[in-house]
């Protein structure tokens, strides 16, 4: 050790000191019986990695002892991860098939280490996954899906920080909606009524179809006489033509039914 009146008649040799990835100015303070060399790095606050070497030598005191070598290295890491995007394997719609097995969500960052921890929320509760290659797949328990309400929409958080403890801007997903309710047909109506007249199978006839839950857009599809033909809802109804050639092909006195299926956008 050397002492503060010893240190004040001793030298230093700042040749012998030596930072590698900055600069530094180097003065003299006491304080006590102890003597100090500090060090102030210029630019210690760019991300990088730094060491101050102290060679052999560098500190003499008034007897002639020299400080013997040793050095000390240090990272700075004052950059925040980012995360860029939160995408579940539901979509944008989350319906009653889907969320019969677990889903998942998987989170891309940027300045990430691997193994960091990402914790994802959902509906007030958190799951978590570790980063690999700035991706994290987090599973969601299907009892947990099953538990957000049909017809509401939800968004989901995701936050992780780096090794340094810099902490990323939460990022928040673009909502989903949660549709478990089948549509339904509710009736299927034929313009020719409960008879077709050999009058009425000279004209295209038409059949109106009255659907519920169902968007708009939806594809309907109406069987006859094992031919199947298609017609798009509007508010909840659409009518499909049956062209004159087919009603004209249906047997004299038999009785057909007809069938309509249809799906939401779910």
């Amino acid at each position: 050790r050397i002492n503060a009146s010893e240190m004040t008649n001793g030298t230093i040799n700042n040749g012998n000191i030596t930072i590698s990835g900055g600069s530094a100015t180097i003065s003299q303070s006491n304080a006590g019986n102890k003597s100090y060399c500090d060090l102030t790095i210029s630019n210690a606050n760019v991300d990088g990695t730094y060491t101050v070497s102290v060679g052999a030598g560098a500190f003499v005191d008034e007897g002639g002892n020299s400080s013997v070598a040793t050095s000390f290295t240090w990272t700075y890491d004052g950059s925040s991860p980012t995360i860029t995007s939160i995408s579940p394997s539901w979509g944008t719609i989350l319906n009653a098939t889907e969320d019969n097995a677990n889903g998942t969500v998987t989170v891309l960052t940027t300045g990430a280490e691997d193994g960091q921890e990402v914790t994802l929320t959902l509906n007030g509760v958190g799951y978590t996954g570790s980063v690999s290659t700035n991706s994290a797949t987090i599973t969601i328990p299907a009892s947990a899906l099953q538990g957000l309400a049909d017809g509401n929409s939800y968004t989901m958080t995701a936050d992780v920080s780096d090794a340094a403890g810099n902490a990323a801007t939460q990022l928040t997903s673009a909502p989903f909606t949660v549709d478990t309710s089948a549509p339904q047909v509710i009736s299927i109506t034929a313009s020719w009524g409960g008879v077709l007249s050999a009058v009425e199978d000279n004209d295209d006839g038409t059949v109106t179809i009255a659907t519920s839950g169902v968007e708009n857009g939806q594809e309907v599809t109406l069987t006859l006489n094992g031919v199947s033909y298609t017609g798009s809802v509007s508010t909840n109804s659409v009518t499909i033509t049956i062209p004159a050639t087919d009603l004209q092909g249906l047997t004299n006195g038999n009785s057909y039914t007809m069938t309509a299926d249809v799906s939401d956008a779910a």
